[in-house]
């Protein structure tokens, strides 16, 4: 049997798909209104194709529960926020979720951590809490590659990476998982699949701040930064993208953040792309009031800032 611990916007998923493909699987979470109404049939959020694989779930036999069970294998897929202050990860909901984990599973186990986390987190406050315990347990890391919105599909056809200490472990999760998965699974260390999962959103985001930065300057000489990008992206080695008024999801705005917190030093580009997407809201704002100054619309009171709408940023 397989304990998904975690029934959010990552844990369900995995919970549904796997039971769908014939895995044994009970979900846990500690909210119960959460898991009385995924009880009583109903799914918590909406993503396509979601309501048609809790449905054939259901009918493998899921199971959701408050309770953690005794078992060999445990997928967990909580939060992992940062500290807006040191802009360290904050590990407490890792660590308290294999803690709980711990109390109960088999000796031997395998707790599979899928929530993305720095590079090191693992050994430096997962295996501790676990030392403490005096318990043997495999730690595995295998960090979820979806977005919000097509969810379902890429559970299903992205790759994916399983971090072990060992090559016997790592198969054992690369079995499981490849239950549903249909893209290519690596195995590798813990440490390198906690910092390419890291690094890959890390990639996107500085490449997001590159186009941002640049319909700041073209704005700056009234420029159509949307005239530049397409021409430069004529080129067959260019791929810029889009600007636009910030960077929302769950990803993208927090996980590089995790490498600025741990290297200061050394993560300057990274930091500085971070600093750009978080200016973008107010930059956007602004331009907004200005183009309704000008077209003499004097109500400004309903433009509101926000994270990760998705439109076009016209500056002229």
């Amino acid at each position: 049997m397989v304990n998904v611990i975690g029934l959010g916007y990552i844990g369900l998923p995995t919970a549904l798909m796997l039971a769908s493909h014939g895995a044994d699987v009970v979900g846990t979470d500690c909210k119960k209104e959460l898991v009385d109404m995924l009880s009583s049939g109903k799914t918590t959020f909406k993503e396509d194709g979601l309501d048609e694989l809790f449905d054939s779930a259901v009918k493998a036999g899921i199971k959701f529960t408050t309770e953690y069970q005794k078992t060999d294998t445990y997928i967990v897929s909580v939060p992992t926020p940062y500290d807006k202050n040191t802009k360290k990860i904050d590990a407490s909901y890792v660590v308290k979720a294999v803690s709980d984990v711990l109390e109960v599973c088999a000796p031997g186990a395998t707790v599979v951590i899928e929530s993305t986390v720095s590079p090191g987190t693992i050994d430096k406050f997962v295996r501790p809490a676990v030392s403490k315990t005096g318990k043997s347990v495999k730690l595995v890391h295998a960090p979820e590659r979806i977005i919000p919105g097509n969810m379902v599909y890429e559970l299903i056809n992205n790759n994916r990476t399983i971090g072990a200490d060992d090559k016997e472990t790592g198969e054992k999760i690369k079995n499981l998982y490849s239950l549903f998965c249909n893209g290519e699974i690596v195995i590798t260390d813990i440490k390198t699949a906690e910092m390419t999962k890291v690094v890959e959103n890390t990639f996107r985001a500085v490449n997001i701040a590159f186009a941002n930065e640049l319909a700041k300057i073209c704005d700056s000489d009234n420029m159509d930064v949307y005239e530049i990008i397409k021409i430069c992206n004529m080129h067959p080695r260019v791929n810029i993208l889009s600007p636009g008024p910030g960077v929302g999801g769950h990803c993208i705005p927090v996980d590089p953040w995790f490498l600025v917190g741990d290297y200061p030093e050394l993560a300057k580009v990274i930091g500085k792309a971070l600093e750009v997407n978080e200016s973008m809201p107010a930059f956007v704002l602004e331009k907004a009031r200005e183009i309704m100054r000008k077209e003499g619309k004097a109500d400004l009171s309903k433009i509101r800032q926000s994270r990760g709408t998705d439109f076009r940023l016209r500056l002229s």
